[in-house]
C-alpha cells in the first residue's frame, strides 16, 4: 500500500521537477495524478513552487478555492522519503512565508539591539573617562609616578566606582522595599557550593561546634558564633592621591581649599567557605557528601540532612565538617470529601506508638549528661560547622561518623551491610526513635571505605534491657555520645507515619493477629477434645447395653418398591415384606 492513497495531486511548473517524473512517482505510491486543475476535477494537494505562489496564478486560485493544501515540494520529497503522508502544517506555503518574515524581523530587532548596546557601552565609556581629554600636565609628568597615564588611570577608577555605587544604592533600596530582612537566614559564609554565583553575598554569623563541647548559644537555631577570617576592605580609595594638582584644581586658590570628593568604596563581599574548599573524595573516589531523608507518610512530607566532609584547596590539607537540616513542612489540612466530611486518619495512624517524650527512656544516666548542648527546635532551618576550619582529618571524619550514627542510629561501617534494615529497624525499636534512612549509591559506583571484616549481626545493640540501650547511646571505642553534637530533629518519636516506625507497626500487627490465631486454634482444640470425650461416654455406654432402645432401630425407615411395610408387634412398620405377619392386624390392612 503506498502512502499517498486516497490522494489527488497536482503540481505547477515551477516545482524543478517534470510533470512525467512527478507523476510516476505519485502513481507508483497509490496517489492520483491530475495534469490540470479544472473545474471538474477536485485535488487534495497542490506542489506549488515560489514563483506560482507569489504570482498567486490561476493554479492556486482554483486550489485555494477548493480548500486544497498548497505544499512546498519538500513535502511531497519528504513523504516518500518517510514512505508516509507526513503532516502538511510545516510544508503550506502560508506557514513558510509567515516564518521566513519572523525571521527577517528577529535579525533585524537583533541588529538595532546590537547598536543600541554598543552605544550604552560608548556612553559609559565617556562618562568614565569624560571627554577623552586630560587636564594638561607639566612637561615631564609623564615619565614620573603618577604622571598623565596614573592620572587617568585613577579618574577611570574613581567614576567606575561611583558607578558601581549607585547601582548597589539602586538595588538596595528595591530590595529593602519589597522584602524584609531575616537575620536567622544570613550567614558570613556561604557553604553550598552548588548555590547560585551571581546571588549577592548576605551578612552574618555561622556556627561552629566541637564534638562534645558544650554550646553557649543563648536561642537557637545557631550556637555560639564564632569570629572568622574576613578580607580587610580597600582603603586605596581614602588615601591622598600622589598626583600633582591639575588646571581643574587652581581655581579654588582664592577661595577655603575645595574638600576632595570623598568616594565611598563598595563593601567586598564576604568569604565564602568554597572559596579555599571542595568536598573531600577519598581514594575509593567516594564524594563525602551525602544525604539523609526521614519520611512521615501520613503527613506527606519528610525532613532532610545534608552531611559533608570539606577539604581545603591549600596544603598542608586542612578539614571540616558541615551539616545542613531542612525540617518538614507542616501538616496538610485534612482532605474532604465531595459532601464537604473531612476523611480522618485512625487513631493509630496519628498517634505514635509511644508519646515522643518517651521516645528515649526516662531514665537514662549513662546517656543524659548536664553539659551537653542543647539542640535547636526541630521546625526551623539549621546549619553549622561542627569542626573548626583548621581541623585535621581524623577529628573530620570522626565528627561526620558521629553524626552519621545520631541521625541513622547506624554506625558509619553498617550502611554497606546487607542487613542494614533490620539492624536500623532493631535499633528503632529498641531506642523508641524515628531514624533518618541513608541511601547508598548505586551498584557499581563508590560507597567509600568498606571494612574488612563485617560487624556481626546485632553487635552494637548487644546484650538487654539497659545494656543493649547504652551499646546504641555510647561507644567508649570511638568516643562517641549520642546527642553530644546538638543536633535538632534526632530525637523524634516512633511512629506508624515514619518509614521505619510502619515497618515495625505492622510486624506488631503481625505478631498480634498470629498470637490470636493460635489462641483461637487452641481453644477450638481443647473444646473438640472435651466434645470428643463426652461422644467416647455415650458410645461405651450404647455398646454395654446401659441406654434403652427405641422400637425397630434397626429396620428401614421408608417403604420401597415392594410395598408398604409390615406393622410390627411393637406398633411400628417392620421390614417389607420380610417381617412375619401379625394376624391381630390383618384385617386392617388385607382383606380377602
Amino acid at each position: 500500500m503506498g502512502c499517498l492513497k486516497n490522494l489527488v495531486i497536482a503540481a505547477t511548473n515551477d516545482v524543478g521537477y517534470k510533470p512525467d517524473q512527478l507523476k510516476k512517482w505519485v502513481e507508483a505510491n497509490s496517489g492520483i495524478w491530475v495534469p490540470r486543475v479544472g473545474r471538474g476535477v477536485k485535488i487534495t494537494h497542490l506542489v506549488c513552487g515560489q514563483s506560482a505562489w507569489k504570482a498567486k496564478d490561476d493554479a492556486v486560485q482554483k486550489a485555494q478555492a477548493s480548500g486544497a493544501y498548497i505544499v512546498t515540494f519538500d513535502w511531497l520529497e519528504d513523504s516518500l522519503q518517510a514512505r508516509r503522508k507526513l503532516a502538511e502544517r510545516t510544508y503550506l506555503w502560508e506557514k513558510v512565508v509567515h516564518e521566513k518574515k519572523k525571521t527577517k524581523e528577529r535579525k533585524k530587532i537583533a541588529k538595532l539591539a546590537d547598536t543600541n548596546k554598543f552605544r550604552k557601552g560608548s556612553q559609559k565609556a565617556i562618562e568614565d573617562i569624560g571627554s577623552g581629554e586630560s587636564a594638561t600636565p607639566s612637561r615631564g609628568s609623564s615619565l614620573k609616578p603618577g604622571g598623565f597615564f596614573a592620572s587617568s588611570m585613577e579618574a577611570l577608577k574613581e567614576a567606575r566606582l561611583k558607578r558601581e555605587l549607585k547601582e548597589k544604592e539602586k538595588t538596595a533600596s528595591y530590595a529593602s522595599s519589597s522584602t524584609k530582612g531575616d537575620d536567622n537566614k544570613r550567614s558570613a559564609m556561604e557553604v553550598d557550593e552548588y548555590a547560585d554565583k551571581e546571588k549577592p553575598a548576605v551578612k552574618g554569623d555561622l556556627v561552629f561546634k566541637g564534638s562534645g563541647e558544650k554550646s553557649v548559644s543563648p536561642a537557637p537555631p545557631t550556637l555560639a558564633p564564632a569570629s572568622l577570617p574576613t578580607p580587610p576592605r580597600s582603603t586605596s580609595a581614602s588615601k591622598p592621591s600622589p598626583d600633582p594638582p591639575t588646571s581643574s584644581t587652581s581655581t579654588c586658590t582664592s577661595q577655603p581649599p575645595c574638600p576632595a570628593p570623598a568616594v565611598q568604596v563598595p563593601e567586598a563581599k564576604p568569604a565564602k567557605l568554597t572559596d579555599n574548599y571542595h568536598l573531600y573524595l577519598d581514594a575509593t573516589g567516594f564524594e563525602y557528601s551525602i544525604m539523609l531523608v526521614r519520611t512521615n507518610l501520613h503527613h506527606n512530607n519528610h525532613a532532610m540532612y545534608s552531611l559533608r566532609i570539606y577539604e581545603s584547596n591549600t596544603k598542608p590539607h586542612t578539614y571540616c565538617t558541615f551539616v545542613r537540616y531542612a525540617p518538614p513542612k507542616e501538616a496538610p489540612a485534612p482532605m474532604l470529601m465531595k459532601n464537604g466530611i473531612p476523611i480522618l486518619l485512625p487513631a493509630s495512624s496519628t498517634t505514635p506508638l509511644k508519646s515522643e517524650e518517651n521516645a528515649t527512656p526516662k531514665k537514662q544516666p549513662t546517656t543524659t549528661n548536664p553539659d551537653m548542648p542543647t539542640a535547636p527546635p526541630a521546625n526551623k532551618p539549621y546549619r553549622a560547622l561542627l569542626t573548626p576550619l583548621d581541623a585535621d582529618f581524623s577529628t573530620a571524619f570522626r565528627v561526620f561518623r558521629h553524626a552519621f550514627r545520631d541521625m541513622t542510629l547506624l554506625s558509619w561501617e553498617e550502611r554497606v551491610y546487607a542487613d542494614v534494615k533490620n539492624r536500623q529497624k532493631a535499633y528503632a525499636t529498641l531506642c523508641k526513635i524515628e531514624p533518618y534512612t541513608y541511601r547508598g549509591p548505586a551498584l557499581g559506583l563508590p560507597a567509600g571505605n568498606v571494612p574488612a571484616i563485617p560487624l556481626q549481626s546485632g553487635s552494637i545493640g548487644k546484650g538487654s534491657g539497659k545494656n543493649a540501650l547504652d551499646s546504641i547511646m555510647r561507644d567508649k571505642d570511638d568516643g562517641y555520645i549520642r546527642g553530644s553534637l546538638g543536633l535538632p530533629g534526632v530525637d523524634i518519636g516512633l511512629s506508624p507515619g515514619g518509614s521505619i516506625g510502619n515497618l515495625v507497626h505492622r510486624e506488631a500487627e503481625a505478631a498480634r493477629k498470629a498470637k490470636e490465631e493460635e489462641e483461637e486454634r487452641e481453644r477450638i482444640k481443647a473444646m473438640n477434645q472435651r466434645n470428643g470425650g463426652l461422644k467416647a461416654k455415650a458410645s461405651s455406654a450404647a455398646a454395654q447395653g446401659s441406654g434403652p432402645k427405641k422400637p425397630n432401630w434397626n429396620k428401614p425407615l421408608f417403604n420401597s418398591v415392594s410395598g408398604p411395610g409390615v406393622v410390627g408387634n411393637a406398633g411400628g412398620y417392620g421390614a417389607m415384606g420380610f417381617a412375619k405377619r401379625d394376624a391381630k392386624y390383618d384385617k386392617f390392612f388385607y382383606k380377602d
